[in-house]
C-alpha cells in the first residue's frame, strides 16, 4: 500500500489535514452500525460523509491534494468490499442507518476525485544541483516567515516536515517530500506561489518548479516578481 492509501486514524487524519480539518462536520458515528472490517474507515466516514451532495462539494474542493489522494485510495482498497454492505439489503431499507448514510456520501467523494483529478494539481519545486533540501533550512523558514503556520514534523505519510501557508482567506501546505529531494506545494494559488517565492527568497540554492501535470519547467530566480511568475505559469498551461 503506497503512502497516499496508508489508512490514517483521527489523530493522524488531523495530523495530515492540517488547518483543513476544522473545516469537517465533525460527524460522530457508532461502529456498531459499521462492518467490523469497515471500521477503520469510521473517521473518514465522519469527515466526508456529508449527505448534501453540494456542501460535500464544495468541501471537496478545499481538500489539499494530498488529502484528496489519500481518500480516493483508500476507499478505492475497500471498495469492492463494500458493495456487499453497501449495496445489500440495507439499500432497500425504508430507513437508512446514519452509518449507511456517511459511508454511501465517503464513497461519493471518493469517485469525484477519481472525477476531478485536475483538483489534485500541485507544484514540485527542485534544487537545481539536484541536491537533497536540507531539513533544517526549511524548518527556520517555517519557523520565522510570516503566513507559515503549524510546522508538522516526521508526520505519519513519512514527511520529514511541513508547514500551512496562510494568505489571507487563501492556504497552502508545504511539504518536503521523503526522500528530501522535493518540496511539495499544494495547487497552484496565491498562496501556493507566494510559499514557492519565499522558499526561493530564502534558500540560497536555485530552485526549479515543474506542476504535477509537467505543464511548465522554470526556474524560480530568472523572475522578478510572483506576477511574473503567474504569466509564465499561464503561458505553459496555454501551450498544452
Amino acid at each position: 500500500m503506497n503512502q497516499t492509501s496508508h489508512v490514517w486514524t483521527e489523530k493522524q487524519m488531523r495530523l495530515c489535514y492540517g488547518r483543513f480539518y476544522d473545516l469537517g462536520p465533525k460527524l460522530r458515528l457508532d461502529p456498531k452500525n459499521v462492518p467490523r472490517q469497515f471500521w477503520p474507515l469510521v473517521p473518514y466516514a465522519e469527515f466526508w460523509g456529508i449527505c448534501d451532495d453540494c456542501e460535500r462539494e464544495r468541501l471537496l474542493e478545499q481538500a489539499p491534494p494530498h488529502v484528496q489522494a489519500n481518500l480516493n485510495e483508500v476507499v478505492a482498497t475497500f471498495d469492492n468490499a463494500m458493495d456487499e454492505w453497501l449495496a445489500g439489503p440495507e439499500a432497500d431499507a425504508p430507513h437508512s442507518s446514519d452509518e449507511y448514510i456517511a459511508f454511501s456520501a465517503m464513497r461519493m467523494a471518493a469517485y469525484s476525485v477519481t472525477g476531478k483529478r485536475e483538483l489534485m494539481h500541485g507544484l514540485l519545486l527542485f534544487d537545481v544541483t539536484e541536491h537533497p533540501i536540507s531539513v533544517v533550512s526549511l524548518e527556520r523558514i517555517f519557523e520565522s516567515v510570516p503566513g507559515f503556520r503549524e510546522v508538522r514534523r516526521n508526520t505519519p505519510i513519512g514527511t520529514p516536515i511541513e508547514a500551512d501557508y496562510v494568505d489571507g482567506q487563501d492556504f497552502t501546505t508545504v511539504r518536503l517530500m521523503t526522500n528530501s529531494e522535493a518540496v511539495s506545494i499544494d495547487g497552484t494559488s496565491g498562496a501556493a506561489l507566494f510559499a514557492a517565492w519565499i522558499l526561493q527568497s530564502h534558500l540560497d540554492i536555485p530552485l526549479r518548479m515543474i506542476d504535477t501535470e509537467y505543464s511548465f519547467d522554470l526556474i524560480l530566480s530568472d523572475f522578478a516578481t510572483v506576477d511574473e511568475l503567474q504569466r509564465a505559469m499561464d503561458r505553459g498551461h496555454s501551450a498544452d
